[in-house]
């Protein structure tokens, strides 16, 4: 049987057309809407998350001074500092709120006992145009699958789960 849901949390950091959106479909459905991201600083956010051994990865680019071919398959934690640089260059969202970029995670702490591995991706879009002309390039997951934790990655995750409440 499915649980019985009340709200629904969304991940809108400053773009109040999403969490009105959100709001909006609560609000149809008798749902309380959760904002917990409302506001936060970017810059500190991002770091945040590499802090918590958030692995996510770029699958789409479409941010000025991102590069398919050099940007799309990088890690948050690899591009933590680039990301922070374009956010004060061009005035963009630090955590690509604005459509920059997007991401799938791969593991984090809340993947108690598995994590993502891809075993085929292909490089789709416009992959050779110049940063500066904001091209959109999208990092096509074909294949992958889940692999079971090492004990020291399932403890690592606890403890950091630990630290963050």
């Amino acid at each position: 049987s499915m649980p019985e849901v009340t709200a629904v949390a969304s991940g809108a950091i400053l773009s109040t057309y999403q969490r009105v959106r959100v709001e909006h479909v609560c609000g149809r459905l008798g749902l309380v809407s959760l904002g917990y991201l409302w506001r936060c600083d970017q810059t500190e956010l991002l770091g945040r998350m590499v802090d918590a051994r958030m692995h996510s990865i770029l699958v789409k680019t479409a941010g000025m001074g991102l590069a398919p071919r050099r940007h799309l398959g990088k890690s948050i934690a690899e591009l933590y500092a680039y990301l922070v640089r374009l956010g004060a260059m061009y005035q963009c969202n630090v955590c690509g709120e604005g459509g920059e970029y997007e991401t799938f995670t791969l593991d984090c702490p809340l993947f108690a006992t598995r994590k993502i591995v891809l075993d085929e991706t292909e490089l789709l879009g416009d992959l050779d145009t110049i940063p500066d002309l904001a091209p959109v390039g999208v990092y096509h997951i074909k294949a992958f699958r889940l692999v079971d934790k090492t004990q020291q990655e399932r403890d690592d995750a606890r403890e950091t789960l630990a630290r963050l409440r």
